[in-house]
């Protein structure tokens, strides 16, 4: 199940990039008609018919990413169905609980990427958070099942509970605005040593499998209160704590004989979310562009603060 993820983050980052190029297409089809004499004018009904139906391109098309992806890498069809009992965040688990926190995320950013697509194809909010979830939830579903018929792995209730997980995050945060600026959930990433040399056989770019390089963390952001009219200090607006998790020594880009190890933590970091509104004036803060230029911040986690981290000892690497 390592790969899971990066057929998540795939997708999101289609829809992050290919919802301009779609607005494009759009407004240009709806230019061209209505720059012509000779042709009818496009009404406001056939330019939201021309979104709705690239709104199911999008989800047939993730679809078929997800099959022609899963059959390549994952050798779905190569067994017969069996089921997989991964455990959980266990010092034995295959990742000590790092790839359940990967589905997690991948499945809450995925979800939410579909969102933010299709609130703008089907300009109707309820709408499109129905349908961002349920897309995002079969896709879940759907790789399970295939990993089921795959020679390696086999279907994981456990990694579906946490694809699951990451929808309903994604979608309360989503349904509620002012939750979103408390509750933040980010992933930071830095390659281990060992994982940039060819030596150790990776494949390239594929950082999901570099457990050691993951963090995945829950932030509150104090600037959320000043959202809710509390008059807070400036600097606070700054501020997130994180409750986050990682381990080191369960990959096999590790020396023999490094310790497996777990650490919760908890830390105190920079919301550069907030840094990026400071860029604009307050009139502009609830452009298309300011909120465009947060995204990846609301995602990713910059390292830039300080955590108290518990070591839970797991052993030795094979």
């Amino acid at each position: 199940m390592k790969r899971l993820v990066s057929i998540c983050i795939s997708l999101f980052f289609v829809l992050t990039i290919s919802f301009p190029l779609l607005a494009q297409e759009a407004n240009l089809e709806n230019n061209a008609i209505n720059d012509s004499s000779d042709s009818a004018t496009v009404t406001y009904s056939e330019n939201r018919d021309f979104k709705r139906k690239a709104t199911y391109w999008t989800i047939a098309g993730s679809f078929a990413l997800v099959y022609y992806y899963g059959a390549e890498a994952w050798d779905w069809g190569e067994g017969g169905f069996r089921w997989g009992d991964e455990g959980w965040f266990g010092a034995n688990t295959p990742s000590g609980g790092m790839d359940k926190l990967g589905h997690m995320w991948a499945h809450y950013a995925v979800m939410r990427g579909f969102n933010n697509l299709f609130e703008y194809t089907l300009e109707d909010k309820k709408e499109a958070l129905i349908l961002s979830t349920s897309t995002a939830a079969v896709i879940g579903l759907l790789i399970e099942f295939g990993d089921g018929t795959s020679s390696s792995w086999g279907f994981s209730y456990q990694d579906l509970i946490f694809d699951w997980l990451g929808v309903g995050l994604g979608v309360v945060l989503e349904a509620f605005p002012v939750a979103d600026e408390f509750i933040g959930f980010t992933w930071e990433y830095w390659p281990t040593d060992n994982f940039l040399h060819e030596s150790k056989g990776r494949k390239k770019f594929h950082v999901t499998g570099d457990y050691s390089g993951h963090k995945y963390m829950i932030n509150f952001k104090l600037a959320g209160f000043k959202a809710i009219g509390w008059d807070i200090p400036e600097f606070l607006r700054y501020i997130m704590i994180d409750f986050g998790y990682y381990t080191r020594g369960y990959t096999d880009y590790e020396d023999p004989g490094t310790e497996k190890t777990r650490h919760p933590y908890i830390g105190i970091s920079i919301n550069f979310m907030e840094i990026v509104k400071d860029f604009f004036d307050e009139k502009d803060q609830n452009s298309r562009l300011c909120k465009g230029l947060q995204q990846p911040f609301k995602y990713m986690h910059v390292p830039v603060g300080y955590e108290a981290q518990k070591t839970l000892h797991s052993g030795n690497y094979n």
